[in-house]
């Protein structure tokens, strides 16, 4: 009996020799050039384009007001489409000081404050920065200049003579000339907070770990997917959940003067696959190493979101999305929302767990 209970222990006693396995034994990678390479390649150019955008715009306004015409207003509202889209392309990586100084928020929230900015064309005071700088986000930002550039008082359909006879106002060209500054200097403000004469973000972001933001490279890499993953989210809840009655919150579209809003959510989706593909050590990379399948799915997600938001147009202001909720295009609508919840949740949950990444605030906006 003693040799039988010697002999049945000795498997036990194998066991507990071979060490915990704590998962597939995955190559290492290098996390530093995975952020450096995107830095570079992404994030400083995409901040760099942002601004030159915002400063043609702040001159195409200029010149509108100095010598109002059909072919100045032409020339402003492209140059708005351009600066503003291109802001939306750094949904993705919309970090560090864009997000510590509010500057997200300060230059792009809606719905505008029609009432606020036809009260400020209809005062006295003196329009300048401070003025400007001192509104409510309703009132300033890209979304308040796009009204003035791209409707008028009691619009009810898109008519440019008309919204050049209100631009013949001196006073709200000028809010419009201060309001085209205010953009400018925020986008700068980004840029300069990255940019390596500035701020330099950039080297807390891609360096000197730990660092008083980063405990590690790993750090790093979380916020940056964790802001890939919120650009998607947003897009999702707030730009085509909310008018399609998806989310809790219900509201209209955004850029309803412009009729950029599914342009907005394209661009969204598309700097946030750059930012997941550009590099050579991207984080698609980085996710090849450890699970080729899973990223080739995720591409896969990402070219579905574009191509279902491709197939819609932005809708009229008057009915404001209704051709989504109820009428022809509702399954289309319905089927982007779809298509970009997919994404959102891969990148949560599938990507996230394989790279041992923490997604801030991942709850679906349901």
């Amino acid at each position: 009996m003693r040799m039988r209970s010697m002999l049945l222990s000795l498997p036990i006693v194998a066991m507990l020799a071979v060490p915990a396995c704590d998962g597939p034994a995955y190559p290492p990678y290098d996390r530093g050039l995975l952020l450096r390479e995107t830095t570079d390649m992404v994030i400083l150019p995409g901040y760099a384009d942002a601004a030159t955008q915002s400063t043609a715009l702040h001159t195409s306004v200029g010149a509108l007001c100095a010598a109002p015409s059909a072919s100045g207003l032409t020339a402003a509202q492209t140059a708005w489409r351009s600066a503003f889209l291109a802001w939306q392309a750094t949904a993705a990586y919309q970090l560090g000081p864009t997000r510590d100084l509010n500057l997200g928020p300060e230059v792009a929230t809606w719905p505008t404050n029609v009432a606020g900015i036809e009260a400020n064309v209809a005062a006295t005071d003196t329009i300048d920065a401070h003025y400007v700088d001192a509104q409510g986000a309703g009132s300033k930002g890209f979304y308040a200049l796009e009204y003035l550039l791209f409707a008028y008082p009691s619009f009810t359909t898109t008519d440019d003579a008309m919204t050049l006879a209100a631009l013949g106002d001196a006073r709200r060209c000028a809010y419009a000339v201060a309001l085209a500054d205010h953009v400018e200097r925020t986008v700068a403000r980004a840029r300069d907070g990255w940019s390596a004469t500035g701020g330099n973000y950039a080297a807390t972001f891609t360096g000197g770990f730990p660092n008083a933001t980063y405990s590690s490279e790993q750090a790093a890499v979380n916020a940056l997917i964790s802001q890939i993953r919120d650009a998607v989210e947003q897009t999702k809840v707030d730009r085509i959940g909310r008018p399609l009655g998806r989310t809790v919150t219900t509201g209209g579209i955004e850029s309803p003067y412009a009729h950029v809003s599914v342009a907005s959510m394209e661009a969204r989706i598309d700097g946030a696959h750059e930012t997941w593909t550009m590099a050579p050590h991207s984080p698609d990379a980085f996710l090849r190493t450890r699970n080729a399948m899973l990223a080739d799915r995720l591409i896969t997600q990402f070219g579905t979101s574009s191509s279902a938001l491709n197939a819609l147009e932005s809708p009229p202001l008057t009915p404001a999305w209704e051709s989504y909720v109820a009428g022809t295009d509702h399954v289309a609508g319905n089927a982007a929302y779809d298509a970009l919840g997919l994404l959102e949740q891969t990148l949560a949950g599938d990507v996230a767990s394989t790279l041992g990444v923490s997604i801030a605030g991942a709850v679906d906006g349901d």
